[in-house]
């Protein structure tokens, strides 16, 4: 005996449980698949399924939207003027809902589209994918990422929305994390925090400029730190900010200090701030002075060891141990005796090119030299000295995602797309999209 199976949709009279109006939704064949491929509903059937329920379901909420409404100015009861069809792009579907319009003698008239009430047509669940996925990879590939859960292309999904998205996103990002509510949502009082400064480029889109660089400060509690015993380094919570904008550094020093104020900074906190060197890391380290109790500058010994790692293919075999000294004496924190080293290397090598960049890495000592501490001891004592776990913060944020010969980013683009990115390395996209959301609908009058 054949069957079939019928999914219906019931609107219920919830007291008395009288069904008022039902409608069949979605309804299948049972007999036996011919292959895996027609077990039970597929993929197109799925989103058919929720499609269908959702327009039953729309139908009667868009109704509430028009019901029992005054005027607002007179108090009169307004005058209908014929359904509007709106626009509703849901997680997975899309729908044309009609939305009645009224109108009053005095002038007034209701909102009667999706995006005049909710200031979106765009329910805040896709948007919220739009936005992570596109912060992630391309346009192009979180586009076809986010119609491949539909089941098929969608407008709303267009490269053109999700850039959109990102920079409404992004710029309320922006301001959220540069207010006092964001760095003051930590009840935590921090004696000692970790911060770690760095850059990275990436290829401009004026065609008159290479590149322009963008900045990161990753800063987490010092007690966030656990030293495991094989002498690896986990790190438990941490808070990254970054910025991509041309304002002599207001944007990252301010987004710099709302997170050590996040991760409990006060006058009486210590930071050790690690950077590779540059001044303009140096300058983000200074501006938090007068926030703080103390901060101990160290030279980063990941960009020192970088820096030898680069230049040591170029150093004859024979001569390598003498330049292995100079990084010994830069490990024991004697920067002088370092470049002594570095200058008895140097009288030995006759190729220019390599007698360059070793006055490139002499050059870079000295520049730092205040800066250079004993890592030897500060290893002993489980103090901090490198930057190498934190060093993964430019890898996530930037090179992941904006480090592509193909790719070319206007300051603003990269900006809206650094304060999505740090939200999701920090673990508090969820926390900071609720936020956003608050910024970005309106609620239904």
């Amino acid at each position: 005996m054949p069957h079939i199976v019928k999914i219906i949709a019931q609107l219920v009279d919830e007291q008395t449980g009288k069904v008022i109006e039902q409608q069949v939704v979605q309804q299948k064949h049972v007999s036996l698949p011919p292959t895996f491929d027609d077990f039970g509903l597929r993929h197109k059937q799925q989103v058919e399924l929720i499609k269908n329920s959702q327009d039953f379901l729309l139908k009667f909420e868009c109704k509430l939207l028009s019901t029992d409404i005054t005027c607002p100015h007179c108090g009169s009861k307004p005058r209908k003027q014929g359904m509007i069809d709106s626009d509703f792009h849901d997680v997975y579907t899309d729908h044309k809902i009609s939305i009645q319009r009224l109108s009053c003698t005095c002038g007034w008239r209701n909102h009667y589209t999706l995006n005049s009430i909710y200031g979106s047509s765009i329910h805040p669940e896709l948007a919220q994918l739009q936005a992570k996925h596109a912060s992630n990879m391309s346009f192009e590939k979180a586009c076809q990422l986010i119609n491949d859960f539909s089941g098929g292309d969608r407008k709303i999904n267009n490269r053109a929305t999700l850039s959109r998205i990102t920079h409404k996103v992004g710029d309320c990002l922006d301001i959220y994390k540069k207010s006092e509510e964001w760095s003051s949502e930590s009840s935590v009082i921090a004696t000692e925090l970790i911060m770690v400064t760095d850059g990275g480029h990436v290829q401009d889109r004026d065609i008159n400029k290479h590149s322009f660089e963008e900045m990161v400060s990753t800063v987490f509690n010092a007690e966030d730190l656990i030293v495991q015993k094989d002498d690896s380094h986990e790190l438990k919570k941490r808070i990254s900010v970054a910025s991509a904008r041309k304002d002599a550094q207001y944007s990252i020093k301010r987004l710099t200090r709302n997170a050590c104020l996040r991760s409990g900074m006060n006058k009486q906190t210590k930071i050790t701030a690690l950077t590779d060197g540059a001044n303009n890391c140096w300058s983000i380290v200074n501006s938090l002075s007068s926030y703080c109790g103390q901060i101990t500058r160290i030279l980063d010994w990941f960009h020192i060891g970088k820096k030898f790692k680069e230049r040591e293919s170029k150093i004859p075999n024979e001569l390598r141990a003498l330049y292995n000294k100079g990084k010994w004496h830069l490990w024991h924190g004697r920067p002088r005796t370092a470049i002594i080293r570095l200058n008895q290397l140097q009288d030995k090598l006759t190729d220019k090119e390599v007698i360059k960049k070793v006055n490139e890495l002499k050059s870079y000592i000295t520049n730092n030299e205040g800066y250079i501490v004993n890592y030897h001891i500060r290893k002993i004592k489980k103090l901090s000295y490198s930057s190498q776990l934190a060093e993964t913060s430019v890898n996530c944020i930037i090179n992941e995602r904006q480090k592509n010969k193909k790719m070319q980013w206007s300051r603003s683009g990269a900006h809206d797309i650094l304060q999505i990115r740090t939200s999701l390395f920090s673990k508090t996209w969820q926390q900071d999209w609720d936020k956003v959301k608050e910024k970005l609908y309106t609620k239904a009058a």
